[in-house]
């Protein structure tokens, strides 16, 4: 990789590890902002953008009550976080339209 580019790949990976224990501990984006007293506006931007200061770095490890360097491990999906779940098709039409559609 570019000088550079092999940086930006692991603070996504640092991203996505907080995403996870965020989650794993059953925490919301909006409890989180709560617990480290920034607005949930902010906390987003920080995750977005991946905003990574050792500052930042710290301040997640004191409100998600974890190790920092849980944040180094290999994250456990290949995405940027869980999102929501998918709706199947049939949930957005009613019982006829769903006939019309399927061959």
């Amino acid at each position: 990789m570019k000088d550079g580019l092999w940086i930006e790949e692991e603070i996504k990976k640092v991203s996505r590890r907080i995403g996870e224990i965020r989650v794993e501990k059953g925490i919301t984006q909006a409890g989180l902002a709560v617990n480290m007293d920034l607005e949930l506006r902010y906390l987003r931007r920080l995750v977005k953008n991946r905003n990574m200061t050792l500052r930042n770095l710290f301040r997640f490890m004191a409100a998600l009550d974890c190790d920092i360097t849980e944040f180094f491990n290999e994250p456990k999906t290949n995405r940027n976080g869980p999102g929501r779940p998918k709706k199947k098709r049939d949930e957005f039409l009613g019982e006829n339209d769903s006939k019309i559609f399927k061959k």
